[in-house]
């Protein structure tokens, strides 16, 4: 399945790295907020998305919000460009 929000180059290489993968670690990226649209019935808007690192199942790094545009065309494929300069809001790790 196609991730929605797409990794930084150095998320795919944390994602990619052999021990992380034996170790079951990774980062991931869960959107949690409805579409925010530019105006109504616009095509176009932001999703927030948190950014942490698990291990299994569980939750090992919290690194904060970001925030992603959306666009959908014509045949309703969603299209994101993520802002890969940080993150709206930090958080340390746990």
């Amino acid at each position: 399945m196609p991730v929605l929000i797409p990794y930084t180059e150095s998320e795919e290489a944390f994602n990619n790295d052999t021990v992380n993968k034996k170790e079951n670690r990774r980062i991931v990226l869960w959107n949690f907020s409805d579409v925010i649209e530019d105006s109504p019935a616009s095509g176009t808007g932001w999703i927030f998305f948190d950014r942490v690192q698990t291990h299994g199942a569980e939750i090992e790094y919290e690194y904060g919000t970001g925030v992603a545009r959306i666009e959908v065309n014509s045949v309703s494929v969603i299209i994101v460009k993520r802002d890969t300069h940080g993150l709206v809001f930090s958080v340390c790790p746990l």
